[in-house]
Parts: C-alpha cells; structure tokens; sequence
C-alpha cells in the first residue's frame, strides 16, 4: 500500500481538476489578448474616422462661408439691379428705359415696366426668404454626428 493521499472532487482528481483550471485560464488569457488587439485597431480605424470627419466637416464649413459669400454678393447684385431699373421705370431715367427697350418709351411701356419690376422684385425676395430657411450648419452637423452614432452602433451590432 503507498501512503500517497489523493484528493478527489467526484470522480476527478484534484491535480486534473487543476489543470483544466489552467488551460481555461490560457484561453481566457490569449481571447483577451485577441480581444486587446482589436479593440486597440478598432481604436486606430475611430480615430481616422474622426480625423476624416472633422476634414470634412472644415472643408464644409468652407464651403458653407463661400456659399454664404456668394448668397449675400448675388442677393446685393440683385437689389442694385432692381433699384436700377425700378429708378428707371419710375420716370428718373426716361433715356435710359428708351435704351433698355431699344424703341421709344411709351407710358404704357414704362407702366408695364414697373410692373414686370415689381413682380420680378417680388420673386427675389420669395428666394432670399426660401434660401434662409435652408438647414443651418448646426443642423447639417447635427445630422452627421447623428449618422456618426448610428455607424458605430451598427458596428457594435456586428462585433
């Protein structure tokens, strides 16, 4: 007979119950490893999707002002025009309607004039009232940071 003791735990020994133990610890160990590695590209791939994004979103903003600048030089071109013609039409300019519409101007002319003016007038400023009802930058970017969210949490859906 040996005096060896030997420790069970049902029908499994406590030296073999140890070494399951163990390479269920090294598999836990190397997945987290796995796991680090992924989360720490999946870290790198954020962050160039942040950098495009906030290039994006400089070039928009630029592109914003420009379309602003040009808004506010067209809008200022468009009320000289009107106030040009409408100075014209209004009798100011008697000469100048005649080189306009390249006949002599009859009253009748000049009434229908003012009156195509007026309406032209009119239309103009229906577009500037359409135009500063468009989306504001703030609510264009609150659409994007609102698609940003949903990308990632689609992305978290799939991992």
């Amino acid at each position: 007979m040996s005096n060896a003791i030997v420790l069970q735990i049902g029908d499994t020994d406590l030296v073999t119950i140890v070494r399951q133990i163990d390479e269920r610890l090294q598999e836990a160990t190397k997945s987290h490893e796995r796991l680090e590695t992924r989360l720490a590209e999946e870290e790198k791939a954020r962050e160039r999707v942040e950098a495009r994004l906030a290039e994006e979103m400089a070039e928009r903003a630029a592109l914003e002002k420009k379309l602003q600048e040009e808004v506010q030089t067209r809008a200022q071109l468009e009320t000289r025009i009107v106030e040009a013609l409408s100075a014209k039409a209004g009798g100011t300019d008697i000469l100048a309607v005649n080189t306009l519409l390249n006949t002599k101007a009859s009253t009748d002319d000049i009434k229908a004039l003012q009156y195509a003016l007026g309406r032209t007038n009119s239309e103009i400023l229906d577009v500037r009232s359409e135009v500063s009802k468009k989306a504001t930058a703030e609510d264009l970017q609150a659409i994007q940071q609102d698609l940003v969210v949903k990308i990632w949490a689609a992305k978290a859906g799939r991992a």
